[in-house]
C-alpha cells in the first residue's frame, strides 16, 4: 500500500477504527464499576494506561490496514457478497471482525487494569493462638 496525500478519505477509517475503539473501552470500564482504570485502585499509573493504549491501538491500526488489504481476496461465502440480495449486510467476516475486536478490548482492558492489593487483608497471615 502506498500512501497517496491525494487520498483524503483513505485515513478516515483509522481515525473512524481509533476513536471508536476508544470510546468503546473506556466506556466498557466505566460501564463495569468494578474496573475504573483513572482511580486510585488501579496500580498502573495513568502514564502507563495512555501509553499501554497507544501500543494497542497502534496494533488496531495494522489490524485494520490488514483486514483492508485481505478483504478482497476472501471467498463471498465469507464476505457475504452471495448474500447480497438479502436486506442484511452481515457477513461471516464482519462477525468474525466484531468479536476479535471485543477480545482484543478484553485483553487491554485486563492490561491496563491491575487492582491494588489491599494492605488490610489479613488472610493470609496465620491466626494466632489464644490459649483459654
Amino acid at each position: 500500500m502506498i500512501f497517496d496525500p491525494q487520498q483524503h478519505d483513505a485515513w478516515l477509517i483509522y481515525v473512524i477504527v481509533a476513536v471508536g475503539y476508544t470510546v468503546f473501552l473506556i466506556g466498557w470500564c466505566y460501564i463495569k464499576s468494578n474496573a475504573p482504570i483513572f482511580s486510585k485502585r488501579n496500580s498502573r499509573s495513568i502514564q502507563m494506561v495512555i501509553l499501554a493504549h497507544l501500543v494497542c491501538v497502534a496494533i488496531l491500526m495494522e489490524l485494520t490496514w490488514l483486514v483492508i488489504y485481505v478483504y478482497p481476496s476472501l471467498p463471498d461465502w465469507l464476505t457475504g457478497e452471495e448474500f447480497s440480495g438479502r436486506d442484511s449486510n452481515r457477513s461471516v467476516f464482519s462477525f468474525l471482525v466484531f468479536f476479535g475486536l471485543a477480545a482484543f478490548g478484553l485483553i487491554e482492558r485486563r492490561w491496563i487494569y491491575v487492582e491494588v492489593e489491599s494492605e488490610t487483608d489479613d488472610s493470609d497471615s496465620e491466626p494466632e493462638d489464644n490459649p483459654s
